[in-house]
């Protein structure tokens, strides 16, 4: 089959499935909160929160940061997040590469094929597909940080596929009305995270897994399986990959839970659930006190695998479930439990483990690549902290913006070097970027701007006040970030590799 045969078949027999707006296969914007949450990790090099994007804005596709690349790498395998266009379609042919089973090894492991039509053309897992891209930010990086933390951002989002048991159990999940079904555990989140407001979904995920109480997973002690020779960003995957693997999906088992979560559902329309009863012929109505879970979220009632194999097999077996609401009852028989899937109840521990281990995962790939990437002294060089690490800063007008400076010299105290200021202003569609050498000049280019201090001796700081507006008053309500970066390479140039930046996202509104 030709490439485009192949891919005007897949879309004839998915399109149904999207154009119904029933189909939930990836949730984009709660891998953008998951990025975006691990660069909050106290253990993780402030340059990320440079880097890492407005939250505000990661909810779509805008291509200059770590959230943008992490939204993006959906949304060019979903064309319901980019409208139905020939790159967005084509990657449907390429869905494959979010996959990974870990015991594949680096180059196996891959989910080739949905019903026997291709859905891997470019023959990766999600671990190699994310290698390339890793080893392209690393490349743009000390040319084009911008582009290089978006494609991180691409990595990002494929290492937390691996904390979805679906991803690694090779278990497609294209949605409800699909034969593929879909997927309680992304379903189960996003109802969370993501619905209604994916802004909301921040504060909430913040309140259930606090980024001050989670760490960055120690990649250098990490297992690589067996699978000698590997990189880090290896182990990365392989330590994710196999957390999730103990754990069921809809149509696959964990390797500890063994199908012991999933049971076979109905939709209901009702989510005030009062008692269950069994029916068959010939029998009074039997009450089912247990082997039942519920998804009100999703509307859905499930009666776990156990339960369906015993009442099959009962003499005589049993017809059907009558479910009693508050004021009404439903009658279901037992040949209508047709999909897959797992109840709330279950659910919930599973995304207690795996979406700190996410995070906690995605902040050790950000010390890794930030390693690899520059070349400081071996104690890391300075350490930089605007407005005392906390990222977010709300200012109410007509106040001033006061930020606070703590810089750390470490082994870099006494030594020459120079600052640069910039601020990321949003913008309809794109950012606008101005440097501070006296004054804000538009930039396109990070080698143009100009330091504000072309040559100083670094030493020690605490809690400095930098100033950066007067009076507030007549600014606009809007987000933007102010960025501070003390580069060790003193020529009056930018060099990213030899610098160490720390961010604040400033809201001024009344």
């Amino acid at each position: 089959m030709t490439r485009r045969a192949a891919f005007f078949v897949l879309f004839v027999i998915l399109s149904p499935c999207f154009l119904s707006g029933q189909a939930h296969a990836l949730y984009a914007e709660l891998h953008t909160i998951l990025s975006y949450e691990a660069s909050l990790l106290q253990e993780v090099p402030s340059e990320l929160r440079v880097y890492v994007g407005d939250p505000g804005r990661c909810f779509g596709r805008f291509g200059d940061s770590i959230c943008g690349g992490a939204y993006d790498e959906d949304a060019d395998r979903d064309p319901r997040l980019s409208g139905f266009n020939p790159g967005t379609l084509l990657g449907l042919l390429n869905w494959g590469t979010h996959f990974w089973q870990p015991d594949g090894g680096p180059a196996g492991g891959r989910l080739d094929n949905i019903g026997g039509f291709p859905v891997n053309l470019d023959h990766q897992n999600a671990y190699q597909r994310a290698w390339m891209l890793y080893e392209s930010a690393k490349s743009l990086y000390p040319t084009d940080p911008i582009a290089a933390y978006y494609t991180l951002g691409r990595v990002t989002h494929l290492l937390e596929d691996m904390a979805t048991p679906a991803h690694v159990h090779l278990d497609p999940h294209i949605g409800d009305e699909s034969t593929t079904g879909d997927d309680s555990f992304e379903e189960y989140t996003a109802e969370k995270y993501v619905y209604p407001d994916p802004f909301e979904g921040i504060v909430a995920l913040e309140k259930d897994f606090p980024p001050a109480g989670l760490s960055a997973v120690d990649y250098t002690g990490l297992s690589d399986g067996g699978f000698t020779g590997e990189p880090p960003l290896f182990k990365l995957f392989y330590s994710m990959a196999r957390s999730s693997d103990d754990y069921d999906s809809d149509d696959a088992d964990g390797k500890v839970d063994a199908g012991a979560r999933r049971g076979m559902s109905v939709k209901v329309s009702r989510t005030d659930l009062s008692a269950v009863s069994l029916l068959r012929s010939g029998y009074p109505e039997e009450a089912l006190p247990s082997g039942y879970r519920t998804s009100p979220a999703r509307a859905k009632f499930i009666l776990l695998n156990s339960a369906i194999e015993m009442l099959k097999n009962a003499n005589p077996p049993y017809d059907g479930v009558r479910l009693a609401f508050s004021d009404a009852t439903a009658v279901y028989s037992l040949a209508e439990f047709t999909r897959t899937d797992i109840g709330d109840e279950d659910m919930d521990p599973i995304r207690t483990v795996l979406l700190p281990a996410a995070t906690g995962h995605v902040a050790a790939l950000y010390q890794l690549f930030w390693r690899e990437t520059h070349t400081l002294p071996a104690d890391g060089g300075p350490e930089i902290r605007l407005n005392r690490g906390v990222h977010r800063l709300q200012i109410a007008k007509p106040s001033a913006i006061d930020l606070r400076i703590d810089v750390a010299g470490k082994g870099s105290a006494g030594n020459e070097a120079e600052i640069y200021v910039w601020a990321d202003v949003p913008s309809e569609g794109s950012t606008l970027k101005f440097y501070f050498d006296g004054q804000w000049r538009p930039f396109t280019d990070l080698s143009a701007m100009k330091p504000v201090l072309p040559s100083f001796v670094l030493a020690d700081v605490q809690n400095a006040v930098w100033r950066i507006i007067d009076d507030t008053q007549a600014a606009p309500e809007t987000s933007f970030s102010v960025n501070l970066c003390i580069d060790m390479n003193p020529d009056g140039r930018y060099t990213p590799g030899e610098s160490v930046c720390d961010g604040v996202l400033i809201t001024v509104g009344n």
